[in-house]
């Protein structure tokens, strides 16, 4: 399960490891869950930090490779997710653990660690995954059900230049409906 190259999962694959994180709970639950739900690998979900969200555009400012920042949309789920951990105040620190106590690290989310307490959380057997299959794999299921492929490319990592360059704008034009149909998707609507 663990390794450099991504896993393929079938759909019903996909909601089976959303299920068990979902059932895990506390921060690596959550981590797991908004890997899922935006597509985001675990170093991205770790950075995630309150104060930085843009509550009403639904995105926020995570590193990208370089030294770089991207935009990170935050689906509908994802926001209420993020809410309903932190409280309405939603106030500032690490969104997986509300800003209270040690912040997660991406390392707490190593395959090898967490598979054992997902299974049990799910108490069923989980195909083998890792995060960079789950990307994939919701690359390759948002194209059966229509999402082209530019909007995935604005999901899967366009920066932001901290401007309101046309760039910034198509990213939001295209990668937040992109990811909340991703999220239909994965929540059977």
């Amino acid at each position: 399960v663990t390794g450099a190259s991504p896993i393929v999962m079938d759909l019903a694959a996909v909601r089976k490891v959303l299920a068990a994180a979902r059932a895990l709970g506390g921060p690596i639950g959550t981590s797991i869950e908004l890997c899922i739900l935006t597509l985001a690998l675990p170093w991205e979900v770790v950075a995630i930090r309150l104060e930085r969200i843009d509550w009403q555009e639904g995105v926020v400012p995570i590193p990208a490779r370089g030294g770089r920042e991207r935009l990170l949309h935050l689906p509908v789920t994802a926001r209420s997710l993020i809410l309903r951990i932190a409280g309405e105040g939603a106030g500032d620190g690490q969104a997986v653990t509300a800003g209270r106590g040690e912040p997660l690290k991406a390392r707490h989310l190593r395959l090898d660690r967490v598979l054992p307490r997902l299974v049990g959380a799910n108490g069923a057997p989980l195909q083998s995954w890792n995060f960079h299959g789950i990307r994939l794999s919701g690359a390759m299921i948002m194209s059966q059900h229509g999402v082209c492929s530019n909007t995935m490319l604005a999901i899967f990592g366009q920066e932001w230049r901290r401007s309101t360059t046309p760039l910034a704008g198509w990213h939001l034009n295209r990668a937040g409906p992109g990811i909340e149909r991703w999220n239909a998707i994965i929540n059977g609507r």
